[in-house]
């Protein structure tokens, strides 16, 4: 083991201060012995130098916030659900009811066949009314419900008589509502004829129709 020694320096200052009093001789004074010297003792300074080392220390703080994100995606499904009324339509064997004849000589029919058509979710419908001894159609264009009924208007030409197929038929003209409902396999509706040519006074006639697939 090394040992080292340690050296402590102090500094002494001797300051000598001579001091001439009065009525006291100096030595070197003309009057030889009238002076008195007086000497101050030395005065001892000691200078201390205290070296200070100040470590000085920047804390920087760092504040991080986490702010919560939250994304929710929401998917809506729509579903369109498309009425369908193919169960509905179809030809129905039906027998005709004169309900009113307003004296207008149009042929009675006791048979014939009542045809309900349109596409799946109703749309383009029509009920077509068929007396089967006339053979002509009178067709009607409309609505049809969910719940199975039914509705149209037409105009056009109808038979005014049963006359043989060699003796052409006399024509009558019309406007035309039908009103019905479906259920099940069967079928009721009301044919409303207004005769716009053929007969006088524009008569009204009116058929029930009633049958089956």
């Amino acid at each position: 083991m090394k040992r080292f020694a340690v050296l402590t320096l102090n500094v002494s200052v001797v300051v000598a201060v001579s001091l001439s009093l009065p009525g006291c001789g100096s030595p070197s004074g003309p009057s030889g012995g009238g002076g008195a010297t007086t000497t101050v003792p030395p005065t001892t300074s000691t200078t201390s130098t205290t070296s200070s080392s100040t470590t000085s220390t920047t804390s920087t703080s760092t504040t991080s916030t986490s702010v919560p994100t939250t994304s929710t995606t929401s998917t809506t499904s729509t579903t369109t659900s498309i009425p369908i009324f193919t169960p509905f339509y179809g030809i129905y064997n039906v027998t005709f009811k004169t309900v009113r004849n307003d004296n207008c000589p149009l042929p009675d029919q006791n048979n014939g066949t009542l045809t309900l058509l349109g596409q799946p979710n109703g749309a383009d419908f029509f009920a077509e009314v068929r007396q089967t001894q006339i053979g002509l159609l009178r067709r009607y264009r409309g609505t049809i419900m969910l719940d199975g009924s039914f509705e149209g208007t037409g105009d056009g030409i109808t038979p005014g008589s049963l006359r043989p197929t060699a003796d052409p038929a006399p024509r009558h003209e019309f406007i035309g509502t039908i009103a019905g409902k479906v259920t099940g396999n069967t079928i009721l509706a009301t044919e409303t004829l207004t005769i716009t040519a053929g007969c006088a006074g524009r008569p009204l006639v009116i058929y029930e129709l009633a049958g089956s697939k």
